[in-house]
């Protein structure tokens, strides 16, 4: 029988923080000096976004088993989340003395900080767990997030910590660089198409799903036999319109066994994987290899580091000559952009802002994942608001409610920027009100190391110009694709300087943000993004150059 703690951890897992917090609190009535249940208690209020009943759950747990780490992480999380950055600190410290090796405590710490916005601190964190602790792949695989968003290490560097990571999590030794590693493929029949699976968890209303659908209905059958293999957990109205795609294979309760023999009995040829490390679940079936060539696309922002994944599919743009040794995988370019975007059939037309038809000032908004405001994002940002006089900043992404909204308005703050000129947009139940939100916005500012992707191509579609600026590896230089790819080349920055100039230019005329907010989408439909039937036979050729070519 599952006991109170059990089930108050499967209510949050489930998205019912505060159902788990209910029923926490009726057990620990009961039983007060229960210090387990106190500290899954600070686990649910901090899910339901209540850090000040976080820290005093944690602080219950903590004098009652005063030699505990995890009590002691615990007031470290609540206690950074509710912006006491000394006592945070100090809490993990005591938690780091108390058990040297543990790595649970190490990745709570440097979570609590990336979730704080201080995410090159958070890198700093996780490279001392895995000195202490290390190569524990929990805390390996939030290292190579931090670094997705943080920046820091080389291009090399972060391709040899992931691949640190696929051996931690049992999937092998790293894939050998030389040219004839795997054996080219045998051509198929004349007139035999090849049978490609997509396994993706996001066969629904999700980002992802917006570079897939149209490009995937326009493959043409008579070279591709399409396949989805779909983990999606929770299947809404685009996952039916999926279904009619391909061979539909339900396969989120396989084991990784069970998939390798679908793989085997549908005779899979290529292998696309659309998650990588943003659905880890998946990676032990892959490790194992699920089809004689295994392609990895779209979902993740770096190498896999897999020696089973063969190929990743790329642009010139994203990952240009000479960048190839940062990936475990060797390169796919496609020609133009790897993306095609395809919008909401509903999406509403443009409209101005206030700011356009000659009332208020410019305001600049991102909807990107908070966890790409770094520091140095937040630097930048503040010089574009201080050089454009009265704008606003308007951000809308989860964990930008209550405490959290405040810590990142104190880093504002801290560049001299006032806290009201920064505003946070609530959660909207459907895509179509989402992007309406962009009525709101003149000037899109597009986060660095970790560009945006879906946000860029929402922003242009709404009429929204997007600055960007180049970096020097793939999730640095997607906006670049993207906005190379609808002609808007002006639009990419080379610096942080050019970045600032860019967008105050931008935002100081209204005359032009009104014009294009006008013509913008028209130009983005007519562009190679949106040329779903080009796109699908470029992809095609690269699905065959990958089985051809290994």
């Amino acid at each position: 029988m599952a006991s109170v703690i059990d089930n108050a951890w499967a209510e949050i897992r489930a998205g019912r923080a505060a159902q788990a917090a209910a029923l926490l609190r009726k057990h620990l009535a009961v039983r007060p000096k229960d210090a387990d249940a106190w500290l899954v208690l600070s686990h649910a209020c901090q899910n339901a976004g209540d850090v000040v009943a976080a820290l005093a759950s944690a602080q219950r747990a903590a004098a009652i088993a005063p030699h505990a780490a995890a009590a002691w992480a615990a007031v470290g999380a609540a206690g950074l989340m509710s912006g006491d950055e000394a006592g945070g600190g100090a809490a993990f410290e005591r938690a780091a003395a108390i058990a040297p090796a543990d790595a649970a405590a190490y990745r709570a710490w440097g979570d609590a900080l990336v979730k704080s916005f201080r995410q090159d601190e958070a890198v700093r964190v996780f490279l001392r767990g895995v000195e202490h602790a290390g190569d524990d792949a929990g805390l390996l695989l939030s290292l190579c997030y931090a670094m997705n968003v943080a920046g820091g290490a080389t291009p090399r560097e972060e391709r040899e910590w992931h691949e640190r990571l696929a051996r931690a999590s049992g999937l092998g030794e790293p894939a050998t660089r030389a040219a004839d590693a795997t054996a080219p493929r045998s051509p198929r029949d004349a007139g035999t198409p090849l049978r490609v699976a997509i396994l993706s968890a996001d066969f629904r209303e999700h980002s992802c799903a917006f570079f897939l659908e149209k490009p995937l209905g326009a493959i043409d059958p008579a070279r591709v036999s399409l396949y989805l293999y779909s983990t999606t957990g929770a299947p809404d109205a685009t996952t039916r319109r999926f279904r009619s795609l391909g061979v539909w294979r339900e396969c989120g309760t396989m084991t990784p066994d069970q998939l390798a023999a679908q793989a085997r009995a549908d005779a899979i040829d290529v292998l696309i994987d659309a998650n990588a490390w943003t659905v880890p679940s998946h990676m032990p079936a892959l490790g194992r290899r699920l089809a004689p060539v295994q392609v990895t696309y779209l979902g993740y922002p770096a190498t896999t580091g897999l020696n089973a994944m063969d190929r990743r599919i790329v642009d010139d743009i994203t990952d240009p000559a000479g960048s190839d040794d940062a990936c475990s995988e060797r390169l796919l370019r496609v020609p133009g952009c790897f993306v095609c975007f395809g919008a909401g059939a509903d999406w509403p037309e443009p409209r101005s802002t206030a700011y356009q038809r000659g009332e208020g000032a410019p305001v600049f908004g991102s909807f990107n994942n908070a966890a790409k405001i770094s520091p140095r994002v937040v630097e930048v940002w503040a010089r574009v608001l201080r050089e454009t006089p009265g704008a606003r900043l308007v951000l809308k992404a989860a964990g930008l409610k209550g405490a959290a909204g405040e810590r990142l308005r104190d880093r504002f703050a801290s560049h001299g920027i006032e806290r009201e000129r920064l505003e946070f947009l609530a959660f909207t139940a459907t895509t179509r009100e989402h992007v309406d939100l962009y009525s709101r916005i003149d000037v899109a500012l597009d986060p660095f190391p970790y560009n945006g992707t879906t946000t860029t191509c929402e922003a242009l579609w709404m009429g929204v110009p997007v600055v960007t600026l180049c970096g020097d590896r793939h999730r640095a230089r997607v906006g670049a694709s993207l906005l190379t790819a609808v002609g808007r080349g002006e639009w990419i920055a080379a610096s942080a300087d050019e970045y600032v100039a860019i967008a105050t230019a931008l935002a100081l005329d209204s005359q032009r943000l009104q014009t294009l907010r006008k013509s913008l989408r028209a130009g983005v439909a007519g562009s190679q993004i949106c040329d779903v039937k080009a796109f699908a036979r470029r992809f095609e050729d690269a699905v065959s150059a990958a089985w051809s070519r290994g």
